[in-house]
């Protein structure tokens, strides 16, 4: 199994990540999160931001087997799986390094890179997006990132059952 072909996220969840990506794109340090919610074949949709304990540095970061256990064994006791994996890099580049292809979670999960270590403002486009397939992490196009990635308002039915 690959990752999806679409990841759906709310507006409010983005907000959420950013937000908690603040403190550490203030101390200048990379950072790490991810986002947990239901897939398929066709689509995935995160429903949930889980920041786990890690090791923050300028160049990197690093989350200890344990603190990523026990942040899995949370998610999956709700019915959640793990959909994405965001981390933000101290420049522009937003490519895959071998270490991120190293740290990454799971082959079957998006991995979202934000450049400046999430500083606000933070324009969706200069986002690296990467996806699985042929053996490899590949970093999508502009035109596949505004197909396969898509942040909606969020939705709420507040009809009484």
């Amino acid at each position: 199994m690959s990752s999806p072909r679409s990841l759906l996220v709310s507006s409010h969840l983005w907000s959420a990540t950013l937000d908690a990506f603040r403190p550490y794109s203030r101390r200048g340090v990379e950072a790490g999160c991810f986002w947990y919610g239901t897939r398929n074949d066709d689509f995935a949709l995160a429903s949930s931001v889980a920041i786990p304990q890690q090791i923050n540095r300028r160049q990197n970061f690093h989350i200890p087997a344990d603190s990523l256990a026990e942040m899995t064994q949370a998610a999956c006791a709700s019915g959640l799986v793990a959909v994405a994996q965001i981390h933000t890099h101290p420049s522009t580049d937003v490519r895959h390094s071998p270490w991120d292809d190293a740290q990454i979670v799971s082959q079957n999960v998006w991995s979202v890179v934000l450049p400046n270590y999430g500083r606000q403002p933070l324009n969706f486009c200069d986002l690296g997006v990467h996806r699985f397939g042929d053996g490899r992490w590949a970093r999508l196009t502009a035109d596949e990132v505004n197909r396969t990635l898509l942040v909606q308002p969020l939705v709420v039915d507040t009809r009484e059952i």
